[in-house]
């Protein structure tokens, strides 16, 4: 994190600046993937990685090391694993363990975070996670490795106010790449190598109530072409003002990447219960990058409203709702992408998913 602030210009930052994706970094290596460990209350860092396929299995699963309630440098392990066959479920295992401070490690050198039974070790481009998950029939053994193309808009880090005391960073370890993966239930060997997956990996030390108003997240792909658009829409402390970047990958290799992008939107729902918010069902972004250039338009077939504070204590919710008001949308959609690069033109459609989290 020094290395990324040592680049950037401070003169001319105020409290509310927000300095995003600007500076030239390090290179993306192993040391950039290894926990913070910040002090600070907010603190919550979390490697994700998500495979699919119709045939074999499907996993998500999330490392998590967090300050937030009693405790500093908590851990988690949470996820789940599906055993599918021509799309159906056959058997799912779900998996959430939760570990004090001196329960987990990490590697000084290298990568490598330990919790439990579960590992997740390796570097940008080449990452292996292996653990056991408990279902109905029993335990299984998991030992998945991904290696491809990693990437990161810019330096991976927007920075917060005048000191760069506060920040958010995010790196994609796998765009997308192909699975080895090797399940084990009872001594036998399941063949299920194969499928798809990416690797992600984030961290901040701010409040997400403070940091934004906003929050949209969206991962999807059509055969060999994948795509990702994170916006964060800041507070009032931060004048509003958006960071965000897009990116789209052909067989696992970034194609086209920008972090100056203009939205537009329109056909809004609003949502009846919950607390009213609206979004969006209509959207377009159009995205530059030199003599390149994307443009990726958004139809909403279906909203889902939830409540993301449901499920916490009484105690807990009280509390979060006393700094924000959040509802998270799941958004189906159909989306079209029209992408010009180095003189070729390419379009691509598609239909998936999206969450857009409104906080206030």
């Amino acid at each position: 994190m020094q290395e990324a602030v040592g680049n950037i210009e401070t003169k001319s930052l105020t409290d509310a600046s927000v300095t995003a994706y600007q500076s030239t970094a390090d290179p993306f290596d192993a040391q950039d993937l290894r926990p913070l460990m910040d002090k600070a209350e907010a603190y919550v860092e979390k490697w994700e990685a998500v495979t699919y396929q119709d045939d074999g299995y499907d996993l998500k699963i999330k490392f998590e090391v967090a300050n937030l309630g009693f405790g500093d440098f908590k851990g988690r392990v949470s996820g789940r694993l599906r055993l599918r066959a021509a799309s159906e479920t056959l058997e799912t295992f779900e998996f959430d363990k939760k570990f004090s401070e001196s329960q987990w490690s990490y590697a000084k050198d290298g990568f490598r975070v330990t919790m439990g039974d579960w590992e997740i070790s390796g570097e940008p481009g080449a990452v292996k996670i292996t653990g056991t998950a408990s279902g109905e029939t029993g335990n299984l053994s998991f030992d998945y490795e991904l290696r491809g193309e990693a990437w990161r808009p810019g330096n991976g880090t927007a920075f917060f106010g005048r000191e760069l005391a506060f920040f958010f960073t995010n790196n994609i370890l796998i765009t997308q790449a192909e699975v080895h993966a090797t399940l084990v239930r009872d001594g036998k060997i399941l063949n299920s190598d194969g499928g798809v997956g990416f690797v992600d990996h984030y961290a901040t030390n701010l409040g997400a109530h403070v940091m934004a108003d906003r929050m949209v997240y969206l991962r999807d792909h059509e055969g060999d072409v994948f795509l990702e658009w994170r916006r964060n829409d800041t507070t009032a402390t931060y004048d509003h003002t958006p960071f965000e970047y897009f990116v789209v990958g052909y067989q696992g290799t970034v194609i086209f990447d920008s972090t100056d992008l203009t939205l537009n939107q329109g056909d809004f729902y609003t949502d009846p219960g919950n607390h009213g918010y609206s979004v969006p069902k209509k959207l377009h972004i159009e995205a530059k990058k030199g003599a390149d250039s994307a443009q990726l338009g958004i139809t909403v077939t279906h909203v889902n409203p939830k409540d993301p504070l449901a499920n916490l204590p009484a105690l807990e919710k009280a509390v979060a709702e006393s700094v924000a008001q959040p509802t998270s949308f799941d958004l189906k959609v159909d989306w079209r992408l029209d992408l010009e690069v180095l003189g070729e033109a390419a379009t691509v459609e598609g239909s998936g998913s999206f969450t857009i989290t409104v906080l206030r």
